[in-house]
């Protein structure tokens, strides 16, 4: 009927707290992205400064072997 139609239109209108949750939505996912994606970015900075992927090197003061590759620990460990 034509009264339906007319409330079917009204529920189609984005409201104001429509819009409001839009935009604490785009302020949440700023925020996540904040916290989760750029301590990762940084990582994988400072990974790519300090370690090669395919040559173990040592620390300035030469004590420390400063690769990441995983290698056979004690009694089979693979965790060093």
């Amino acid at each position: 009927s034509d009264s339906d139609d007319g409330q079917s239109a009204n529920s189609d209108r984005v409201t104001q707290d429509d819009i409001e949750q839009c935009l604490y939505s785009l302020g949440d996912h700023n925020t996540y992205l904040r916290f989760n994606k750029e301590p990762c970015e940084r990582m994988i900075k400072y990974l790519c400064e300090y370690f090669t992927g395919d040559v173990a090197t040592t620390d300035p003061t030469g004590r420390w072997n400063l690769s990441l590759g995983i290698q056979e620990g004690v009694d089979g460990s693979r965790l060093n």
